[in-house]
This record gives structure tokens, C-alpha cells and sequence, in this order.
């Protein structure tokens, strides 16, 4: 594949997510042993910093996962769905939903580039 047909990777790192009631930064970064900080996960969704975090490094269609699964994270919350009483308290649950949405939803998008095309018109 020749340079012209290469797409030019985003850099995330300090991009700014609109979710409509709040903007979420987003924070690439390495593990930081010392405080734990990015070490068990690949990404992290923080509503009381209102931040994004994922982890440096990562192969392009992990990080994109990443991104997307803490993105759904975020949208679990702005929905309310995991306070209290409400289908998704629990953290297991809200994680396993979380994953097998975000999977089922990047390989759907992956699989199909009209797709893809038609949600950017």
C-alpha cells in the first residue's frame, strides 16, 4: 500500500469528547505502577474527573476497542442504568454488558464498511 492510501492515525491523547451534557477528556498514558494507575486495565472511564484514560501502547484495534467499550461506560451512566435499583447496579453486571456490546458493536462496524460510510454522511 503506497503513503497516499494510509489513513493518518489520530493522536488521542488530550482530544475532547462532546457527550452532550459534559466534555470528557480523553488521557493516554503509560501504567503507572507506583499508584496502580493503568495497570489492570487497558481504559477507564472516570465520571468525577470526566476523563477517559487508556493505556499507552496498545495494538490500534485494542485501543480503538478500548475506547469505545469506556465509551459505552460513559453512556451507561449518563443513562443512569447502573444507580441504584436499576438494571446495571451491579459493577459485574454493567462490565459484562459493557464488553459484549462493544465486541458485538466493533466487529459489526468492522464487517461492514457501508455501514461505516452511511453513520458519516
Amino acid at each position: 500500500m503506497t503513503s497516499k492510501h494510509r489513513q493518518q492515525s489520530i493522536n488521542l491523547d488530550g482530544k475532547v469528547l462532546d457527550a452532550g451534557s459534559m466534555d470528557i477528556k480523553i488521557e493516554v498514558s503509560k501504567p503507572q505502577f507506583y499508584d496502580e494507575h493503568m495497570t489492570d486495565n487497558f481504559g477507564l472511564f472516570d465520571k468525577r474527573k470526566a476523563t477517559i484514560s487508556l493505556q499507552e501502547g496498545q495494538q490500534d484495534w485494542f485501543e480503538k476497542n478500548s475506547l469505545v467499550h469506556e465509551i459505552f461506560h460513559l453512556c451507561v451512566w449518563l443513562s443512569s442504568s447502573n444507580g441504584e435499583g436499576m438494571c446495571l447496579e451491579k459493577s459485574e453486571d454493567e462490565e459484562l454488558v459493557v464488553n459484549s456490546l462493544t465486541n458485538h458493536f466493533m466487529t459489526i462496524l468492522k464487517q461492514n464498511k457501508w455501514l461505516r460510510e452511511y453513520l458519516l454522511q
